[in-house]
């Protein structure tokens, strides 16, 4: 029964916090967006590894910048939405089809290759056959470099 009051007063403590955050950021944008950042920052330096620190915010850097010509919610949740997909498609995937049983104790591989879905599509006068034929082309390439044994 304690565990439910505990878990019911946590559940409380983060709506409170939630509705000053809203609160912060129909009153005073650029005080929210101060402390949003404050936060990150603070979050990001708890980790003691340099390169993980500096990791995170070249990552945070790129979100700020592609999110800061949204214009709207809807753009924001969008484009948060490519993020995470390309993310996916680009890093998340190729090190799953480069993880077989006989390399799974190995390092992450951090030779890539082109990507298969970017943020920025470059408008071509292709035909469907050619996109299709560079998309083969870079699935080869990728099977390729996944047969490689890992060094």
């Amino acid at each position: 029964m304690g565990d439910r009051a505990n878990q019911a007063d946590q559940q409380l403590d983060f709506l409170e916090q939630f509705n000053s955050w809203v609160r912060l950021y129909r009153e005073d944008r650029f005080s929210f967006e101060r402390e949003r950042r404050r936060l990150i920052e603070e979050n990001i330096a708890e980790n003691h590894e340099k390169k993980v620190r500096d990791n995170l915010r070249a990552m945070q850097r790129d979100w700020d910048r592609i999110l800061r010509g949204a214009g709207s919610g809807h753009n924001r949740f969008v484009m948060i939405q490519t993020i995470f997909w390309d993310h996916v498609v680009n890093v998340y995937l190729p090190v799953l089809r480069g993880c077989t049983l006989k390399h799974c104790a190995s390092p992450v591989r951090t030779k890539t290759t082109k990507p298969l879905l970017g943020l920025v599509v470059k408008k071509t006068k292709m035909s469907a056959s050619s996109d299709l034929d560079k998309l083969k082309m870079n699935c080869v390439e990728l099977d390729r470099m996944n047969s490689e044994p890992i060094a």
